[in-house]
């Protein structure tokens, strides 16, 4: 099932919390992101000085004009959320884009570059390299089991070091 619209919803944050905790993406509360067209006051987090843990964390008023900011100085994997889907960024190897792809959930509801039609991670890799490895930056995820399955594969890298 897709997630919610939440375009413009002043209950927002409640839906965002839930579906962050079932997936155990890290909450970061009282985030300011100006003119996001889902009126959030959090984000969902991972990577980072131990950051997955499935533990709440707050940054009081922690104010930021983009998510980058808190990427770069903070968590390897940003979570915001969009009218009905969640927008992640961060870097994720290629091998791990395979095997998200590769399962029958990841193909159609986590989606790569956020495009619409679903395709191979290897079609949208950046031109550069990231540590040595080929990488996906950016995703949109469109269901709760998207969004677990995400959370789960990413966990599983970043234990693996």
């Amino acid at each position: 099932m897709n997630f919610e619209n939440l375009a413009g919803r002043s209950d927002c944050d409640v839906f965002m919390r839930t579906e962050l905790k079932e997936s155990g993406i890290t909450i970061i509360e009282e985030v300011i992101i100006k003119n996001s067209e889902v009126p959030y006051s959090l984000v969902g987090a991972l990577g980072g000085d131990g950051s997955y843990a499935k533990d709440q964390i707050q940054l009081k008023n922690f104010k930021l004009n983009t998510v980058d900011s808190l990427k770069k100085y903070y968590f390897s994997f940003i979570f915001t959320r969009c009218w009905y889907y969640w927008s992640v960024s961060g870097y994720v190897p290629l091998e791990v884009a395979s095997k998200l792809y590769n399962d029958s959930i990841g193909s159609k509801y986590v989606r790569v570059a956020g495009h619409c039609g679903c395709p191979r991670p290897e079609e949208w890799v950046l031109p550069y390299k990231i540590c040595g490895k080929r990488v996906i930056d950016s995703y949109h995820i469109d269901t709760q089991s998207g969004l677990n399955l995400f959370a789960c594969e990413i966990k599983r890298m970043l234990d693996k070091g």
